[in-house]
């Protein structure tokens, strides 16, 4: 069924009404403000998109919109407006924001100079039908023995890419279901699995940030991990029950497969999930990271 809304006398068809029926959320990215605002919003939704754990409204309909309602693109473009927009584009999170630093510095070390970039982003993330807000500060860094600044800058904006996929991974974790026991054992339990479910990722890095050596670089080589519960009832002592969640066993993503299906192998608490899984327990995956 196609969703239609009105607003000042415009007519739209929602994207919803064309989208796949999903459980994640939509996302969509209201124009940056600031210097170098076009290319901080094409960043952060690089990253929102590269973290497949949300669907993003194509800005070419959010540009349409915002055409039509004649929307001016300034400081005083308020929340009630963009919680309007972020509902005429089917939208249930809308991300706004301003690009807050982008300055440029060199750095020696021993006899090599480095030439830094480093970009900031304050971004708010509103939430559509609750109308509140939260603020996250993103920023991407580059550094260089050469003094090119385009490429500076277009490496701080990859990081600022990865900083913001980052942020929706954990912003948005991924909900899956055990689809089939794979490997298991009398010593361990469950070994490995096999799930399904939306925006499954095995990561296997979270950022390129190009930091001056000898700094240290961070570990980018783990996997997506995974949070396992048992939803169970308790009785309290007047007699009425409470549904709580439990840990139960920890997991990580190994191999992403086609069709929203993938690999994992347990890490912690293979013998209680066997336990659970034989009795048909109501667990619960989600990713942590």
């Amino acid at each position: 069924m196609k969703l239609l809304f009105t607003l000042a006398g415009w007519l739209f068809l929602s994207p919803l009404a064309f989208a796949q029926v999903s459980s994640q959320p939509i996302v969509s990215v209201f124009p940056f403000r600031g210097h170098y605002s076009e290319r901080v919003t094409s960043s952060v939704f690089a990253g929102l998109t590269g973290s497949k754990r949300v669907k993003m409204v194509d800005p070419t309909i959010l540009h349409e919109i915002l055409q039509q309602q004649k929307v001016v693109l300034n400081e005083n473009v308020n929340q009630e407006t963009t919680i309007q927009i972020g509902k005429l584009a089917g939208a249930q999170f809308m991300i706004s924001g301003e690009v807050t630093a982008l300055n440029f510095s060199n750095q020696q070390l021993g006899n090599t100079v480095y030439h830094n970039c480093n970009v900031e982003a304050k971004l708010q993330l509103t939430d559509i039908e609750s109308g509140t807000s939260e603020f996250v500060a993103l920023q991407g860094s580059s550094s260089s023995s050469t003094g090119d600044r385009e490429n500076l800058v277009n490496i701080a904006m990859n990081s600022l890419t990865n900083k913001a996929e980052n942020f929706a991974r954990r912003k948005f974790p991924a909900v899956m279901q055990i689809l089939e026991i794979l490997e298991q054992n009398d010593k361990k339990g469950i070994v490995l699995f096999r799930v399904e479910g939306e925006g499954l990722t095995a990561k296997t890095s979270g950022g390129s940030d190009f930091l001056p050596l000898p700094l240290p670089l961070p570990d980018f080589n783990g996997r997506t991990r995974i949070i396992i519960t048992n939803q169970r009832v308790v009785v309290r002592p007047d007699g009425s029950k409470r549904i709580v969640q439990e840990e139960v066993a920890f997991a990580k993503i190994k191999k992403v497969e086609d069709g929203g299906t993938a690999l994992c192998t347990i890490t912690e608490g293979g013998k209680k999930l066997q336990e659970l899984w034989d009795r048909q327990a109501r667990l619960m995956l989600k990713t942590t990271n």
